[in-house]
């Protein structure tokens, strides 16, 4: 375990999860997302988000692992976790010409029992009293972020299932030697149900600003924060950590087991690579 990841996980142990979102907030240049302070640093957005999410290199995969919680809102508390949750994204990049790429996904992941650990199963809410399905994984995509680059660094075009995407933003800080990418989703899950849910998910993914700069790297190493939740008051979200890994990765093995139960198709023998079709 590097030095980095385990001030990750130290961090998560002294902090709530809302503690941990609004801890890794940080200013950034409103405006023009951050491209002045790239281009102060001689960089070019649309190559450092290469870089930091997946690589500059067709045909490059990777995993963003998001190992987190499940909250509540509760009136009077705020955001309470109710359970946990570790979920994989593979991801595949497909160079479509010049400065413009696809980067397709799926996710799969397992929710578990805050109390026992063990997969989720039917808990009562109790605010009502009553008991509340709860399933114990979970399954999405094929989906696309196509990322192209711009006079405004870069553009990103999400098409995910069963959701109506509203806007993709993302925005760069720099500050010593770490780089910030924010990426900011607003969407509709359920489009196809009778009560759709709109949802605003944020990614802050770090990076040495150093590893981005060379010249030689065609990926850097990159963790950081996420969040996503209902935009209405009382709404669910789920909050954790991220951090980019290798096909072969098993940043959580009890996870992995677990997910590799539930989707077996996911895998090929001892490394995550499921149907990208």
């Amino acid at each position: 375990m590097d030095e980095h990841r385990r001030a990750l996980l130290k961090l998560v142990a002294g902090l709530a999860p809302a503690a941990i979102f609004a801890a890794s907030l940080d200013a950034y240049a409103e405006g023009d997302g951050g491209q002045d302070a790239l281009e102060a640093a001689g960089l070019d957005p649309y190559v450092v988000y290469r870089k930091m999410f997946l690589s500059t290199l067709p045909g490059a995969g990777y995993c963003w692992w998001y190992l987190g919680a499940t909250t509540t809102h509760i009136d009077g508390i705020g955001d309470v976790v109710t359970g946990q949750v570790e979920t994989v994204m593979p991801f595949l990049s497909r160079d479509e010409g010049p400065g413009r790429v696809k980067n397709i996904w799926r996710e799969i992941g397992c929710f578990r029992d805050i109390a026992t650990g063990e997969l989720a199963k039917p808990w009562v809410n109790p605010v009502t009293g009553k008991p509340e399905p709860r399933a114990p994984s979970f399954e999405d995509g094929p989906a696309t972020y196509t990322v192209a680059k711009s006079a405004g660094g870069v553009d990103i075009d999400l098409v995910q299932t069963h959701a109506s995407v509203q806007k993709v933003i993302a925005a760069f800080s720099v500050a010593g030697d770490r780089i910030c990418l924010t990426q900011t989703e607003d969407k509709i899950r359920g489009v196809d149900t009778a009560a759709p849910n709109p949802i605003q998910t944020v990614l802050k993914i770090y990076a040495s600003l150093a590893d981005v700069r060379d010249p030689a790297r065609n990926t850097v190493a990159a963790s950081g924060f996420y969040r996503a939740a209902s935009t209405r008051p009382g709404g669910f979200g789920v909050t954790g950590l991220m951090q980019k890994a290798a096909w072969d990765e098993k940043l959580n093995p009890i996870g992995w087991d677990r997910m590799k139960a539930a989707y077996p198709s996911f895998f090929k023998g001892d490394r995550i690579d499921p149907s990208w079709d």
